[in-house]
């Protein structure tokens, strides 16, 4: 399509807009723009404490004691007059592989064996 069919008529119906005209690229830009923002929005959101509790599995009350925690608190952010609280989904799945554990914090084979009877392999 041209570019004057595509833009809004003028005052003037008989001047057809062109591409260098300044309501033309604000035309243009705007819903680019706005789309982008949509999306970001929608692809990192912004959850308050009772969604982000059913996002992620854990209590308000949890997330509350994780807000202030001392040695990794909770990213957030405190809205309005009444401290509304929300947190981004994408920082809360950043703090949250802090805690990622990539080994058992017990020794399961001994726990095992031990239940079997059996006599429990040194580990080192």
């Amino acid at each position: 399509m041209s570019p004057a069919m595509m833009s809004p008529p003028t005052d003037d119906a008989t001047q057809p807009m062109t591409a260098g005209s300044e309501s033309m690229q604000d035309t243009i830009r705007s819903p680019k723009t706005a789309g982008r923002a949509v999306k970001q929005a929608q692809l990192d959101p912004y959850l308050p404490l009772h969604e982000l509790a059913d996002y992620s599995g854990l209590s308000v009350r949890t997330l509350r004691d994780c807000l202030t925690d001392s040695a990794r608190p909770l990213p957030h952010y405190r809205l309005g007059d009444r401290g509304k609280i929300v947190v981004r989904v994408s920082e809360f799945d950043e703090w949250l592989s802090a805690y990622r554990r990539m080994t058992p914090d017990v020794n399961v084979s001994a726990i095992v064996d031990e239940m079997r009877g059996l006599p429990r392999a040194q580990v080192k």
